[in-house]
């Protein structure tokens, strides 16, 4: 149903009692807490074998509601009837009567043991029909057969039915105690932890509302073995309701309601918790099938009907009481629809059955396959988890997720400890296998935050002639608040001296307490101050003859110098201390970091800027003042230009900055190199943009091709240029004399004509041999690229302007010049 109960996915409908040859119960050593039944009238039934032993002793003599407790091995320790309380050799405990129970209240009786302790136990009671007795518990020491009523009718609630049920708390450890208000429709669900009662119940709105006659209050009430569902009548409205209970958190949430059904005298789940049994007056025993929500009648008196009656389980058989009767009936086959009925189960030896079976625990009697138990700190968020199984497990396999999250938490170990990262829901599902086969179990739990130790604060003093009221805070959003007079608030105004003490418990169950000392003094002492010096903090207060230092509000250092060497940064405030006076606090000091650091040195190689202070941590490096990137490596390559700084990290320390460094243009260009071919110079940097040549050490043209066509003769270097990077200069090339002419041209078999031309040149070889045609500008600018394999080639340039142009050719052997004007 709701994701907050836990669901044991391989059994839900699988009986646990069933097939448990080899089973050695290790999800539930409690299970034989209920074996020892005491009732009716002086009837003690002992059920730790296979065949029920009647005993003789027992002192119940006619009271409807019982309670007995046993030992994890099926020794009885203690009973009661909601008045007196006798321990296994029938002698009343110290202190043991006079318990405000009623002798007719139904269920009106029940025994917690304190989880984790072998000796406390609570004895639970109610009144008859909501009376004013209401719902109160006994707390008793037992041990070594002795027992002493501790604390005695101890009020926790007024307009109570008369019914309490118990069952476990999802952690497998603490225990829920629930009674039903009268009038209303509110279920109070107490928890019982390690740490004791929590005085504030979970309270639910669910369900019917008993308020037609307080004769409603006569309830009988039942929890299922796996605490999942919970069943309840209302006897003068012929009802009866099913819930589903959330055992996590402690609240119910209504199922189904069903009408028609007089004066409910008995409730029992059966053990795979699917089937509803029920008794009533006059009537029927009836089962109902929570799968299909039907009904069927297992019983039917038509004649000598129960006039009082009650249902229990054990050993998968459910025992039905008959007012008056020397037998209990029992229901056999409970787990399926074909359940079997014995009028004479068991003979009571002439002893009566009067009005009601003992009220248990029923969840002692729950042995799933494998479960597991849990124990939540609240302090740190860590969970203690405990595997459980039944049939020796040998592998182990948790997955603990947060709802709504990806990730996932492994453990491979039977019982590890998690440690949650924040807070939410979370899933955790614990998986044992042993050979082929493989059980899981999922519960969920919410993590709250933390809760903080000393939350009320340090001990303090105020002037004995001055008024004094403090304000004392508990943390926000807990589930309960009481403080040394059993309020619940926020908030308590403590306004005299004295010792104040709080109790907290978060909405995961978790309890704190904490107390604060308050006391007053006659004088008060200066206020001191504070003042820092390198890596020493110091005060100035003659007067004073102790010093009490505080780091973040936390005490760290109690003394009688004035100084304290800092080992942390933090903020600092100092008390003044003396016998007979009130402290006096200083203004807190706010100490950011360490000083120390040395200036780091900061340099630029190429495109690389290097700091140097090998003491750091980290760089943050900036340019024009804006912090671009931070690294572990004391370096960086620069991929723009600025003005750049960086600052040296180490934890706790102050940052200290480095003088700034201008780089105006990134210097990673490679030098380029020159040659010239002809009465060509060509340039080798395929990484520039454009490039600048210089003749005679004065710049003369800028050009994007890496080569231009010479007129003279000189010394010339070329700059390759890109944007934002440093201009890169050549070696000089010296230029003596142009080799090419029009005499070689002339030689080769080539004829280029007319020249001048105006409208058209033509290129005429001796062979047809394939050539790239170029024309360049006589600035080296390419004007016109053709690759021809024609002897005869004839060329538009008409739409080049007047001047003077080289017309190239070339093949793989060969490389021919000529000079031509365009007119």
């Amino acid at each position: 149903m709701k994701q907050f109960l836990f669901i044991l996915i391989s059994l839900f409908f699988i009986n646990p009692l069933l097939s448990q040859t080899n089973r050695h119960y290790e999800t539930n050593p409690d299970r034989k807490r209920n074996i020892n039944w005491l009732f009716g009238n002086n009837v003690w039934i002992d059920f730790n074998n296979d065949t029920p032993a009647f005993k003789t002793g027992c002192k119940i003599g006619g009271s409807e509601p019982a309670a007995s407790i046993s030992d994890t091995s099926g020794k009885l320790l203690f009973y009661t009837n909601g008045q007196t309380i006798w321990n296994q050799n029938h002698d009343t405990f110290t202190n043991g009567n006079g318990l405000l129970g009623d002798w007719s209240s139904s269920q009106g009786t029940c025994i917690v043991p304190l989880p984790e302790n072998d000796s406390l136990y609570y004895v639970f009671t109610t009144d008859d029909i909501a009376g004013p007795n209401g719902f109160r518990f006994n707390l008793v020491k037992y041990k070594n057969g002795s027992g002493i009523v501790l604390k005695k009718n101890i009020l926790l609630q007024k307009g109570i039915c008369e019914s309490i049920s118990v069952t476990i708390h999802a952690d497998g450890k603490s225990t829920w105690v629930v009674v039903h208000s009268s009038p209303g429709n509110t279920f109070y669900a107490y928890l019982i932890t390690k740490d004791g009662l929590l005085p504030c119940p979970k309270l639910s709105k669910a369900g019917h509302s008993y308020d037609n006659n307080f004769q409603n209050a006569q309830t009988y009430a039942k929890f299922s073995l796996n605490s999942k569902y919970f069943a309840i009548s209302a006897p003068t409205e012929d009802i009866f309701q099913v819930l589903e209970f959330n055992n996590l958190e402690g609240y119910f949430k209504s199922l189904i309601v069903k009408s028609n059904f007089f004066l409910v005298l008995g409730l029992e789940f059966s053990p795979n918790n699917r089937y509803l049994y029920i008794l009533q007056r006059d009537r029927n025993i009836s089962q109902y099938d929570l799968t299909f929500n039907t009904i069927r009648v297992i019983k039917s008196y038509s004649n000598s009907p129960p006039y009082k009656g009650s249902l229990l389980l054990s050993n998968n058989k459910i025992y039905v009481g008959y007012f008056d009767s020397f037998y209990l009936a029992s229901l056999n086959n409970i787990d399926s629809s074909s359940v079997g009925f014995q009028q004479r189960a068991l003979d009571l030896k002439s002893n009566k059955f009067r009005y009601g079976l003992p009220n248990f625990n029923m969840s002692y009697s729950y042995t799933p396959s494998v479960d597991f138990l849990y124990n939540y700190n609240c302090f740190n968020n860590s969970v203690a988890l405990e595997g459980r199984d039944t049939f020796d497990a040998d592998s182990f396999n948790w997955r603990t997720k947060r709802i709504y999250n990806s990730g996932i938490q492994f453990s491979n170990i039977k019982s590890p400890t998690i440690n949650f990262p924040d807070t939410g829901l979370y899933e955790i599902r614990y998986i044992a296998a042993k050979g082929s086969r493989s059980d899981t179990v999922i519960k969920y739990i919410t993590i709250y935050p933390k809760i903080n130790i000393q939350f009320l604060g340090r001990d303090t003093m105020y002037k004995s002639d001055v008024p004094f009221s403090l304000d004392l805070k508990a943390p926000k959003d807990l589930h309960c608040i009481r403080w040394q007079d059993s309020s619940s608030g926020e908030t308590f105004t403590a306004d005299t001296a004295g010792t104040y003490y709080v109790k907290v418990t978060n909405k995961a169950f978790c309890s704190i307490s904490d107390t604060i000392r308050i006391t007053h003094c006659l004088n008060s002492l200066s206020k001191p101050v504070i003042f820092r010096s390198n890596d020493t903090l110091r005060t100035q207060l003659l007067e004073a003859d102790t010093f009490i230092w505080y780091r973040n509000n936390q005490l760290i250092s109690i003394t009688k110098d004035t100084f304290i060497i800092l080992a942390d940064t933090g903020t600092y405030r100092v008390e003044a201390a003396k016998q007979g006076y009130c402290n006096s606090s200083s203004n807190p000091l706010v100490y950011k970091c360490f000083e120390g650091l040395a200036q780091p040195g900061i340099f630029l190689n190429g495109d690389t800027l290097y700091a140097n202070q090998p003491q750091a941590d980290s760089f943050l490096w900036f340019r024009n003042n804006v912090p671009f990137r931070k690294t572990s490596d004391s370096f960086i390559v620069l991929s723009d230009t600025g003005i750049f700084r960086v600052e040296a990290i180490k934890q706790k320390y102050c940052n200290q900055s480095s003088a700034s460094i201008s780089n105006k243009c990134l210097n990673n260009l490679i030098k380029p190199s020159i040659f010239l071919s002809r009465d060509t110079l060509f340039t080798n940097q395929p990484q520039a943009d454009s490039f600048v040549w210089f003749r005679n050490g004065q710049q003369f043209n800028v050009t994007k091709q890496p080569f231009i066509k010479l007129s003279d003769t000189g010394i010339y270097r070329v700059e390759a240029a890109k944007k934002q990077h440093c201009n890169r200069s050549s070696s000089s090339w010296h230029v003596s004399k142009l080799d090419v002419s029009i005499q070689q041209l002339q030689n080769s078999g080539i004829e280029i004509y007319p020249n001048p031309a105006d409208e058209a040149i033509i290129i005429d070889t001796e062979s047809s041999e394939t050539f790239m045609i170029r024309i360049f500008d006589y600035g080296g600018k390419l004007v016109f690229e053709k690759q021809t394999g024609t002897n005869k080639t004839k060329i538009d340039i008409s739409y080049l302007t007047q001047g003077l142009y080289i017309i190239e050719l070339s093949n793989y052997k060969t490389l021919f010049h000529y000079k031509i004007i365009i007119q």
